[in-house]
């Protein structure tokens, strides 16, 4: 059998740094999900009133099609030879960037989680002694946690520089986000009122709100 062609018609040849870059992507992607299983945890054990809740069965479906979307494409480019022929020819100074990329998002998504701590949630939901947070990165972004999510995946397909481990988890999540985010808004301000209007307004969605000072 030959090598499977690059989307650029080129046949892609499995080099050592290929393998490198591959076996960077699979410990990143592990830190991914132990950092999420750190804080999940908690959640699943430590058992709390329920106080407010929207659109639980599109919920579940939704993490679910995350979940699929996400994770598949990941596992089918680091297990099989599936995704090879979707490879491009880019320099190795811009997969090398995509690797610091990641290392940003790991650190954004769990300072994101240590902050949030017991107020996490998969869902859209409101439990007992739930607080609105407003300290630590919250304080410049209302949803860093989508943040993170967005730099892993653009930063891991800069470094696989394979076109289907971009897209593929880019469009699944921007769904999500598209679907989600006006809602959660909509229900944290119903929660909390003008406390998270005054929020909002201070901060961005995904990146920090620059306020420019007027002149005199």
């Amino acid at each position: 059998m030959g090598c499977p062609a690059g989307i650029v018609g080129r046949p892609f040849i499995i080099t050592p740094l290929e393998i490198y870059f591959k076996i960077t992507i699979g410990i990143l992607y592990v830190c991914l999900g132990y950092i999420r299983f750190l804080y999940r945890k908690p959640y699943q054990q430590v058992k709390k009133t329920i106080l407010y809740r929207i659109h639980l069965k599109r919920e579940k479906k939704l993490v679910a099609m995350v979940a699929w979307g996400f994770n598949v494409p990941y596992i089918v480019y680091l297990f099989t030879t599936w995704f090879d022929g979707a490879t491009l020819q880019i320099g190795t100074g811009i997969r090398c960037a995509g690797i610091v990329l990641v290392l940003g998002a790991l650190w954004l998504f769990w300072a994101a989680h240590k902050v949030l701590g017991s107020n996490w949630s998969p869902l859209l939901e409101i439990r007992e002694k739930h607080q609105l947070i407003t300290t630590g990165i919250y304080q410049h972004i209302r949803h860093p946690m989508y943040t993170a999510l967005y730099l892993f995946i653009i930063g891991a397909g800069a470094i696989s520089a394979n076109v289907l481990l971009l897209v593929v988890p880019f469009i699944t999540f921007s769904v999500l986000c598209y679907i989600r985010i006006s809602d959660e808004e909509k229900m944290m301000i119903n929660w909390f009122g003008d406390e998270y209007w005054l929020y909002k307004n201070k901060t961005g969605m995904f990146l920090p709100k620059w306020h420019l000072q007027k002149p005199y």
